[in-house]
């Protein structure tokens, strides 16, 4: 009787942690909708841009240094190279100041994941020693992951600005691109979705914290620059679906934008159709940069 009486309590128990876990769940996965702005966002097409730039990007010297989903926008570029026979790019991994005696596309992965200080080191050590004085156009892009929720945004941001002035300065001829930060979106794997829903249950900050954090970034890139030197939004590239909507969250009472969830293979990583979608855009960016004089394009 005593048994039967335990064992009927355990079952009990475990309906009562099941049923609460079940709701702790439910109300973990309401925090994770992605919703979409009604008004479509309209993201300029190859064949907007005159073909003469296409020609002018042809012939022009480039450095992008990346890390984290650089290699996937590469792919892509390529892709959409093959579609357009117009865009002629030499694209090479190379940071070898020899490379570039002629027209180039070079890239490379520079410094360390989280640690976005190692790469903008890096960015200023390939310029610094010798590439900085043969290019035309140069960029460097960071990873979502160096924009965490703990992560110190603000001291990146000052010494990003602080490398950006300095090499102005030292190379007046080179166009300097600046790129928003990557962002995220909803877990889409189990681990991913266990990982997040412990920080949910204890507390700890989740996955619309980092993409705040980067939002953060991100406006102060674009506020500083847009209005006077290329900006590349990748952020604002990303968070477009392929029907055109924006893909946001409410975090804290605020809109923070989202990797469109169709564009994504997992929570920072882009599929095949978003890697093609980036370098449209990419491309766009680098084509009308090289098409209008600086000058003229940037007072």
């Amino acid at each position: 009787m005593r048994f039967t009486r335990l064992k009927r309590n355990l079952v009990l128990f475990l309906f009562a942690a099941l049923g609460s876990a079940a709701l702790l769940l439910f109300l973990y996965n309401a925090t994770l909708t992605v919703e979409y702005e009604e008004q479509k966002t309209v993201l300029p097409g190859i064949d907007t841009v005159p073909r003469e730039y296409w020609e002018e990007l042809g012939q022009k010297k480039i450095f992008w240094g990346h890390r984290e989903l650089g290699d996937d926008i590469i792919e892509g570029i390529k892709e959409v190279r093959q579609k357009y026979d117009f865009i002629k790019l030499n694209i090479v991994e190379t940071t070898d100041p020899a490379a570039f005696e002629q027209p180039i596309f070079a890239h490379a992965e520079l410094g360390t994941c989280v640690y976005p200080l190692t790469k903008i080191d890096a960015f200023t050590r390939v310029l610094e020693e010798g590439v900085g004085e043969k290019i035309d156009i140069a960029l460097l892009k960071f990873c979502y992951g160096d924009f965490r929720w703990e992560s110190n945004s603000e001291q990146t941001w000052e010494r990003y600005k602080q490398m950006m002035n300095n090499l102005k300065e030292k190379y007046p001829n080179v166009q300097f691109i600046h790129v928003t930060a990557p962002i995220c979106t909803r877990p889409l794997r189990g681990r991913t979705i266990v990982r997040e829903f412990i920080k949910y249950l204890v507390g700890r900050p989740t996955i619309w914290a980092d993409n705040a954090k980067r939002q953060s970034y991100n406006n102060w890139l674009t506020t500083t620059f847009a209005n006077s030197e290329p900006v590349f939004d990748l952020a604002k590239v990303e968070s477009v679906g392929q029907e055109g909507f924006r893909s946001y969250v409410t975090y804290e009472g605020e809109k923070v934008y989202v990797l469109a969830p169709g564009l994504a293979m997992s929570v920072g990583n882009i599929n095949i159709p978003g890697s093609r979608h980036i370098a449209e855009q990419l491309l766009i960016c680098l084509a009308n940069t090289a098409g209008i004089p600086k000058s003229s394009a940037h007072p």
